[in-house]
C-alpha cells in the first residue's frame, strides 16, 4: 500500500501549479479526487496491519512509506527558483 500512496503524490507535482483553464485542470481535479479516495481507503487498509504486528509493524511501513517519498524527492524533484536542487 505505501507503493500506491507514492504513486498518487507524483500528481502533487503539477496539481496545485495549474491554472484552471488550463487543459491539464481536469487531470489535476481528478488526482485531487482520487487522493481524497486514498486518504480515507489507506487507514483501513492499514488496520489488519496493526491487528498482526502491533504499532510498531504499522509505524515500520508508515516510516518505510515517508523515506521512499523523501527518496523520490531527492532523486526526481525539479530545481527550486534559483535553479538549485531543493533540499
Amino acid at each position: 500500500m505505501p507503493a500506491a500512496a507514492l504513486v498518487f503524490e507524483l500528481g502533487l507535482a503539477h496539481g496545485p501549479g495549474v491554472p484552471p483553464n488550463h487543459p491539464g485542470a481536469s487531470a489535476s481535479a481528478g488526482v485531487w479526487e482520487v487522493r481524497r479516495i486514498v486518504s480515507a481507503v489507506v487507514p483501513i487498509a492499514l488496520l489488519p496491519l496493526l491487528e498482526n504486528h502491533g504499532a510498531s509493524g504499522m509505524l515500520a511501513a508508515i516510516i518505510g512509506a515517508l523515506l521512499a517519498s523523501l527518496a523520490l524527492i531527492l532523486a526526481a524533484a525539479p530545481p527550486g527558483h534559483a535553479r538549485k536542487p531543493v533540499g
